[in-house]
């Protein structure tokens, strides 16, 4: 028998979880176990999960400390791994899928697949992208072709699509990707720890498809991670990682250090910037050290 386990990480978003969880109650094709890791949620969550007797198979793993999204990622398809699922769906708490989303993905069956993301109205605000330049160092941003950006509306995106990178929002990987991949890297915290592993995916030999007829509905508004919070330490850090580690050239792997630059000279002249560049700097020196303590990433077991 084919098992299919949801990955759900969670932190205190009671409401978009339980929107998520009775998503997956409702699948045609019934998901046959869910380990929601809740990242020591102080709203309510614990509780809700601890005396949850709804109809998934449902695992509670509470964290002590809030590992971030990575960390919980990490944990969660370890988990899954070891008990013995065939396929792993990955997802937030700010998602919902379609009734017929796990069933499609099934039917599609390529090792690794990305479903399709609308927004509440049902309009197309799917990031995923067909390219990730990391050999041309001038390019500021290295996603390109997304698929918002290419296709206007859901019903234009075409089948089987090739990805270069996807989203832990419902990214769905059979059991043989993880034992040659490994786990997600869970020293990203949040941002990019997809990015690093849809890399690790495509070193590893394995295509990245989208499946475009299995839809998730985004609970909340994409984020703007170009907007000044707590979060932007990671963003930059992150963005910076992982130039250094997948650079394929010696340029894009001193890249950041360009970046800084010009964010040094230019930063100022903007009232947000001086706020912003002691930012961009400590984010510069945290990825030189995560880059000078990187580990081979443990694989699971067999």
């Amino acid at each position: 028998m084919t098992e299919v386990a949801v990955v759900l990480v969670t932190f205190n978003r009671l409401s978009l979880l339980q929107n998520c969880l009775a998503a997956l109650a409702s699948q045609s094709r019934p998901v046959d176990q869910v380990y929601v890791i809740n990242n020591a949620s102080t709203d309510g969550t614990t509780e809700y999960l601890n005396g949850y007797d709804g109809s998934l198979a449902l695992h509670h793993v509470p964290m002590i400390d809030n590992l971030g999204g990575a960390g919980g990622f990490s944990v969660g398809v370890e988990m899954a791994y070891l008990d013995g699922a065939d396929y792993i769906w990955l997802m937030d708490d700010d998602v919902a899928p379609h009734e017929h989303c796990l069933q499609q993905l099934l039917q599609q069956n390529d090792p690794v697949m990305a479903c399709l993301r609308e927004n509440s109205d049902g309009q197309l605000v799917e990031r995923a992208s067909q390219q990730y330049d990391l050999t041309r160092w001038w390019i500021g941003n290295p996603r390109r072709a997304s698929i918002e950006d290419c296709y206007a509306k859901v019903a234009d995106v075409p089948d089987r699509l090739s990805l270069a990178i996807a989203t832990f929002e419902g990214l769905f990987v059979q059991r043989k990707v993880v034992k040659t991949v490994g786990l997600p890297d869970p020293n990203y915290f949040i941002f990019l720890d997809d990015v690093d592993y849809c890399l690790r995916i495509r070193q590893a030999g394995f295509d990245i498809r989208l499946a475009n007829k299995a839809i998730l509905k985004r609970q909340l508004p994409m984020v703007n991670i170009t907007t000044l919070s707590w979060k932007s330490a990671y963003v930059y850090r992150n963005f910076f990682y992982v130039h250094f580690v997948y650079g394929e050239n010696w340029g894009v792997r001193c890249k950041p250090y360009l970046l800084v630059l010009a964010a040094t000279l230019v930063k100022p002249f903007s009232r947000q910037g001086w706020k912003e560049l002691p930012i961009i700097w400590r984010a510069l020196f945290a990825a030189q050290r995560m880059l000078g303590q990187r580990r081979r990433l443990p694989l699971v077991a067999s």
